[in-house]
């Protein structure tokens, strides 16, 4: 009888097991979410990095471009007038950061900047006037981007009384092994300007 009850008890708890692992598996593929913005810390640090997905290994066609976001920011100097900073590579720093230690708090600041980035552009790519038509302050993923980018500039330029911030996704497309005298593109596409606006803490 107790055996019975320990087995029938161990299928509960197994079961238990499996349907968590799998919502939260499914939300951590799932494109941005209100659900997924909100709970994204819990679900990058459950899957991070044991439980990591990446299809890149077994796609049919293999990664052959480079995303990477630039950032500048307007501030007001001492003598009120407004100024501009150069524009600030704000991917590479990150990418490398994660590449000289997986366990790193960064990657999970990374791997929300690469999901945004590639979420925005296959909405570009879907919607020739994504951009025209989208509204940054309802945006959740350029929401995140701007806050993102503005702690990158404040970590930078701590001093600075930055107004707002401008963004750029920069595609660096590469040929493919074997495909001929395909030379490197590179493709720009301007985010809309937002308030600079520091992440909630």
């Amino acid at each position: 009888m107790i055996r019975k009850y320990s087995s029938s008890l161990l299928i509960v708890l197994m079961t238990c097991i499996f349907i968590f692992h799998f919502a939260i598996t499914l939300f951590y593929n799932f494109p941005l979410n209100p659900i997924s913005n909100q709970y994204n810390l819990q679900i990058q640090n459950y899957m991070n990095p044991l439980f990591t997905q990446n299809w890149k290994l077994f796609a049919p066609n293999p990664v052959s471009a480079n995303n990477m976001l630039y950032i500048r920011g307007n501030y007001t100097d001492k003598y009120g007038e407004i100024k501009q900073t150069n524009w600030i590579d704000a991917t590479t720093p990150f990418n490398m950061a994660v590449h000289n230690n997986r366990f790193t708090p960064v990657r999970l600041v990374n791997s929300t900047r690469s999901s945004i980035t590639t979420e925005l552009l296959n909405q570009m790519d879907g919607k020739k006037d994504y951009l025209e038509k989208i509204e940054p302050n309802k945006s959740v993923e350029l929401i995140i981007l701007n806050r993102f980018s503005s702690k990158v500039l404040n970590e930078i330029y701590p001093n600075y009384k930055f107004v707002d911030i401008e963004k750029k996704i920069v595609v660096n497309v590469f040929p493919e092994y074997g495909k001929g005298k395909e030379t490197e593109k590179n493709y720009e596409y301007n985010l809309p300007k937002q308030v600079f606006d520091l992440p909630k803490t």
